[in-house]
């Protein structure tokens, strides 16, 4: 659905994904053998050419043109009639038929088989199928995931051969047995073992609430932020408060970029092995977390024992700004016992979108609103001295376009306001996770 994956993903505007799609599909690059056009567009300076205001000229600045599909996305940032267009979510009802749903924990566009299983099942279609392992955006499994994890044999199973036998049952009537597996196969990283039912999320979860907490400083990886299992009470701080400047957003502490090389102090090494990459992209969302003052931390103590988590991820944040609208982002990940950081799921509201996508409503400063937010899912086995740690932020760029903050339109206006940002996690107001806990 264009609306909650590209180009919007829940009313923020996903400005890199966008504009690299429709340059993509102005160079024709798929259809370039040579991989010159692709390998051309990877290598842009998104960085750079992203902090561009208005959003909307982009077009001309990367593509060289006025780009008629890239100016009418932006001219529709709310859930109208032109996303009917090519939105199926609420047609579903209509389509009894069995379903193969495939996607992986590291798919970009993996929100699509969440969303789709969730309402083909809500229809009471029978026979959805739904297979979730630790890749990327495939029709081939692999065990090797992003960041050279390797998630052993178990990860690599024979996907073609499942689709094959699916659509053999039910297309041509063989009797191969697929109809009596479990309807429901997701991975559990880590403990790299496939986890069965058959429905989705599995029977046995436990929806488990990890609460944000704080001394009222949990600005950056230095500030006294956690995550517990305990409700919050009246011993400890209300709110934490950070400042979102867009005129300085915040980064996407996943996208690494050479700041080094930005402030002028050294080149950047074009030489240097994946390992090396790998390496930096880890120290990078360190040293975003460490030195962001608009980047609240949330981090649990190392585990005594594993915890296994596989599902739909969601939560609930309690916030106000003194804006009339602005974003609000959440991420979770792992952090194991030497201090490296496995992206797991992130997700974003955009303010005004809270209680409807197709008629915004601004905010009122200063008053406390609660929001719901789609993390996506994923499936992970968080090993013994290791942490998860939670960022809430207000910006994620370059990835997605900056909020401005004045209640106007982002893509199209180059003024901005700074805002003061205040997250409350107390008895009444409790921002949590929700983790879709398998028990042992």
């Amino acid at each position: 659905d264009p609306y909650f994956n590209c180009p919007y993903e829940y009313g923020s505007f996903f400005l890199l994904g966008s504009i690299w799609w429709a340059e993509i599909l102005e160079r024709e690059a798929t259809a370039d053998l040579t991989g010159e056009a692709m390998g051309d567009i990877n290598q842009r300076d998104y960085h750079k050419l992203l902090r561009h205001l208005p959003v909307v000229e982009l077009d001309s600045i990367v593509l060289g043109k006025v780009n008629p599909y890239w100016r009418d996305w932006i001219a529709h940032p709310d859930n109208d009639e032109y996303w009917d267009q090519a939105s199926f979510l609420n047609h579903l009802e209509y389509l009894d038929i069995p379903v193969y749903h495939q996607s992986g924990w590291y798919d970009g566009d993996g929100i699509g088989s969440k969303l789709n299983y969730s309402k083909m099942a809500s229809h009471g279609h029978q026979n959805q199928k739904l297979v979730l392992g630790p890749w990327g955006h495939t029709d081939k499994a692999t065990r090797m995931g992003p960041l050279l994890t390797d998630f052993g044999e178990e990860a690599s199973i024979d996907l073609p051969r499942s689709y094959t036998r699916w659509l053999d049952h039910w297309l041509l009537g063989i009797d191969n047995g697929i109809d009596k597996e479990p309807l429901v196969s997701i991975f559990a990283m880590g403990s790299n073992k496939w986890l069965y039912g058959d429905t989705y999320p599995l029977p046995e979860t436990q929806f488990t609430k990890y609460y944000l907490a704080s001394n009222g400083n949990a600005n950056s990886l230095n500030g006294d932020g956690w995550l517990s299992t305990t409700p919050p009470d009246e011993t400890v701080a209300t709110t934490d408060v950070y400042t979102y400047d867009p005129g300085d957003p915040t980064p996407d502490p996943t996208m690494y970029y050479d700041l080094d090389c930005v402030e002028g102090e050294e080149e950047a090494d074009d030489e240097e092995s994946v390992e090396e990459a790998i390496a930096k992209r880890r120290a990078f969302h360190n040293r975003i977390n460490s030195e962001r003052q608009d980047i609240l931390v949330y981090e649990t103590t190392p585990l005594d024992k594993p915890l296994t988590f596989a599902g739909p991820i969601s939560a609930v944040l309690y916030a106000a700004s003194s804006a009339k609208d602005t974003d609000w982002f959440m991420r979770l990940s792992m952090v194991r016992e030497d201090g490296n950081v496995y992206r797991l799921v992130r997700g974003v509201i955009r303010a005004r979108y809270r209680n409807s996508f197709s008629k915004p409503e601004l905010l009122n400063p200063g008053e406390i609103y609660e929001y719901h937010l789609d993390l996506w899912q994923t499936g992970i086995t968080i090993p013994v001295g290791a942490k998860m740690r939670v960022e809430v932020s207000s910006a994620a760029f370059p990835m997605f376009s900056r909020n401005l903050n004045t209640g106007g339109h982002n893509e199209t206006e180059t003024e901005y306001k700074v805002a003061e940002q205040t997250i409350y996690h107390d008895k009444n107001h409790p921002s949590y996770i929700l983790l879709p806990v398998i028990p042992d």
